[in-house]
């Protein structure tokens, strides 16, 4: 009885023993799949800390780049010979041929929609090469005389300026003629041989043209 009383004990006890050892594993597996789980947060909640701070970084720059926009500003040229007005958000008037006036970019962008023709055909001329760009300009002013060179125009030798006036647009041929008629108006210097043979190209006799008489 006693051999037997004690085999059941032991058997009892091993069980016993396998119960806590499976209940203890189990506990492990459970402890295992929480820091898994709890690791699994933390790296979602990492990820979406980073895309707040890039979306942060992303709308500062936009803010700064508005901001910069802002602040930039755009030159237009009168290159008429008389007077012009530039019609933005109101009416700006420029006195005379290569007076100019500086505008915030967001003007600058209402003057273009308000005034293409004029800027295209080149009595309006905008110093910003950049800008020009930005608003699909580039390819009219590839063959648009540019402010620097119609103020110099008359001082080149008679065969460049020939050659700028054959290239020009029909307004800015218009333009070139009516200073050469205004120097001549005014009895401003001009080589005879830019009047003669300009003339020829244009048709204009420009050695006719008289000077205004001076008021005693």
């Amino acid at each position: 009885m006693a051999t037997t009383k004690k085999k059941t004990e032991t058997i009892n006890s091993t069980k016993e023993n396998l119960e806590n050892n499976q209940f203890v594993d189990k506990e492990k597996e459970l402890l295992k799949e929480k820091l898994a789980s709890q690791e699994k947060e933390m790296s979602d909640l990492k990820a979406q800390m980073e895309m707040l701070l890039k979306s942060l970084s992303n709308k500062e720059e936009k803010n700064e780049s508005k901001t910069k926009n802002n602040k930039k500003t755009i030159k237009f040229i009168n290159m008429t010979t008389g007077g012009f007005t530039i019609r933005g958000t109101r009416l700006y008037h420029l006195d005379k041929q290569f007076d100019f006036q500086v505008f915030s970019e967001s003007e600058a962008r209402v003057i273009v929609n308000n005034m293409p023709n004029s800027i295209a055909n080149g009595q309006l001329y905008i110093a910003d090469h950049n800008f020009v760009e930005e608003c699909e300009l580039d390819y009219i002013y590839e063959s648009l005389i540019d402010d620097k060179t119609l103020k110099n125009l008359l001082n080149k030798s008679s065969e460049d300026v020939c050659e700028i006036y054959k290239n020009a647009s029909d307004s800015q041929k218009k333009i070139i003629v009516d200073m050469i008629m205004e120097k001549q108006i005014n009895e401003e210097k001009i080589d005879a041989n830019v009047l003669v043979d300009l003339g020829k190209l244009c048709g204009i006799d420009f050695m006719k043209i008289e000077p205004l008489e001076k008021e005693e």
